[in-house]
């Protein structure tokens, strides 16, 4: 590919000797207009830039965006050289400029056929086919997510709050805060948990809560209702002291509670799922007090956002 390469000062004769054939239309004017080689050499440059300007809006007519997006690009590049060497004068640079622009133009054309480039249509202008745009009647909103589709999203994270008005567009988060996440004091919502500062505190080998765990409980709460299509699974875990089935049924029963819990707080039981796993996901060893506290706790993951 012809890259953009500006001649040595004083070899301009050269350049000539190097390619007479391409050269030779930019002697016309050193031939018959000797009175005014300026003004004639800056003419013939003046067309030249326009026809391969012309030349570049019928490649991409054919489909170059697609096919010859990076000889498109050198065009308009060069082209634009060649303007600013014009204005300053400068017609050796220029005439450079303008046949790079030219060999690129020619390469874009080459490259450009119109039913391969083009294919099936594009109704909504976004850039992808027909044949594979999910939706060919709406353009794509190109805004860095999702953009290979062919959809807009006009609510990227889905937290009901538009992308025009939302202030954190990729993050969800309720309007009363700008579509931005909410902060809290005992949670943390990640895109695929909501994490806990602080256990669920429940009575010893029971599945009553403490009241201790009102305040982060009613923080989950508030985040389903900021969110609502937001499903939780709500996980029961134990440690190993004691016998399994026990475990199982305990870890089950926590969930369960937890669960309820939430339903008595505006929380419709169809966003909620208990799974109780007893002891068989711990996260610290068993061998160490410490080790068995972390293993007894309750996770909520989120099935979808």
């Amino acid at each position: 590919m012809t890259v953009a390469l500006r001649p040595r000062k004083g070899a301009a004769s050269s350049a000539f000797d190097e390619r007479p054939a391409r050269q030779a239309r930019w002697l016309i004017p050193l031939l018959f207009c000797p009175s005014v080689l300026a003004a004639c050499a800056g003419t013939q440059l003046e067309v030249g830039v326009a026809e391969v300007r012309q030349q570049a809006a019928l490649a991409r007519k054919n489909g170059a965006m697609r096919c010859a997006p990076r000889e498109l690009a050198l065009v308009d590049a060069n082209a634009a050289f060649a303007d600013g060497e014009l204005a300053e004068g400068d017609y050796f640079r220029a005439r450079e400029h303008l046949q790079i622009a030219e060999d690129n133009a020619r390469e874009a054309l080459r490259r450009s056929v119109p039913d391969r480039c083009i294919g099936a249509g594009d109704r909504d202008h976004d850039g992808i086919a027909d044949t594979v745009d999910k939706c060919p009647n709406d353009a794509e909103d190109k805004d860095g997510f999702e953009d290979t589709d062919g959809c807009p999203d006009p609510d990227n994270d889905k937290d009901g709050v538009a992308d025009a008005e939302d202030k954190c567009p990729l993050q969800p988060g309720p309007a009363s805060s700008n579509g931005c996440p909410k902060t809290y004091d005992n949670i943390v919502v990640t895109d695929q948990k909501i994490e806990l500062k602080q256990k669920i505190f429940f009575a010893t080998n029971q599945a009553l809560i403490l009241p201790q765990s009102d305040a982060l409980l009613a923080e989950i709460a508030s985040v389903l209702r900021s969110r609502p299509t937001m499903r939780l699974r709500i996980e029961g875990h134990t440690d190993t002291q004691g016998p399994r089935k026990r475990n199982m049924s305990l870890s089950q029963a926590r969930a369960d509670a937890v669960r309820i819990h939430l339903e008595k707080l505006g929380i419709t039981a169809a966003r909620l799922e208990a799974v109780g796993y007893g002891p068989d996901q711990p996260i610290e060893t068993n061998r160490t007090t410490a080790g068995r506290e972390k293993n007894r706790r309750v996770e909520f993951v989120i099935v979808q956002q």
